[in-house]
This record gives C-alpha cells, structure tokens and sequence, in this order.
C-alpha cells in the first residue's frame, strides 16, 4: 500500500510514468495505489494511450 500526498504542479514518477496534479481539492490531493506488486495498474488518458503502472520494489 502506498500513501502520498501531493501538491498542485507536483509530479509523481512511477517507473517510465510521469503523473502531474493540475487541479487541487482543498490544500492538497491524496494519491493511494494499492495493489499487489504483481498486478499491472493502467492508467487510461482519454481514448488516447494506456499508461502502465506498478508498485514492483527495484531489484
């Protein structure tokens, strides 16, 4: 399980996967993946592009 809090222009790198917070609710956003390593976490942008995400640890 990963908890983070991010603010309005930070960025989040996942891997190859870059993730910006344009919009905030309040003073901050709450980003939580949770999830089995194994399992691949997409993210969809639109009918654009599938971006593939995962809590993998670095060997």
């Amino acid at each position: 399980m990963l908890y983070i809090d991010i603010g309005v222009t930070d960025t989040l790198i996942i891997g190859d996967v870059t993730v910006t917070l344009t919009r905030k609710s309040g003073k901050k956003a709450q980003l939580r993946i949770d999830a089995d390593p194994e399992i691949i976490i997409k993210h969809r942008l639109g009918d654009i592009s599938d971006k593939t995400l995962s809590l993998r640890k670095p060997k």
